[in-house]
């Protein structure tokens, strides 16, 4: 067998802002988060625990209803407008895991 290596991430990451407010912009073409929709959450813990064991990803989580109001919201205000609208029955129902997937390519090979 024959494997090329690469450098795992030959771009410089830099963060931006200032404390306690930074961020570090991951380079597009080599990780993307990826979410999965699941049904129970019985079935939101297997597919966690199948693809932590499976080592496949960087990292798996799953994602909080809230995350969902705050990626829409573009201020408090309206976090709080998204977020009274959930009720028991969304909120119990909501299952998504958070698989981060991180390429091992050059440019070349994209």
């Amino acid at each position: 067998m024959a494997i090329k290596m690469l450098p795992f991430q030959p771009e410089p990451l830099v963060p931006t802002g200032i404390a306690p407010n930074t961020a570090l912009a991951l380079p597009p073409k080599r990780v993307k988060w990826i979410n999965y929709q699941m049904p129970t959450k019985a079935a939101q813990v297997k597919a966690m625990y199948e693809i932590a064991k499976a080592e496949i990803a960087a990292a798996v989580t799953k994602v909080p209803l809230f995350w969902r109001a705050i990626a829409k919201a573009e201020d408090k205000e309206e976090f709080w407008r998204i977020w009274l609208k959930e009720n028991e029955e969304s909120i119990k129902n909501f299952h998504i895991v958070r698989v981060l997937l991180v390429g091992f390519t050059s440019e070349e090979d994209t």
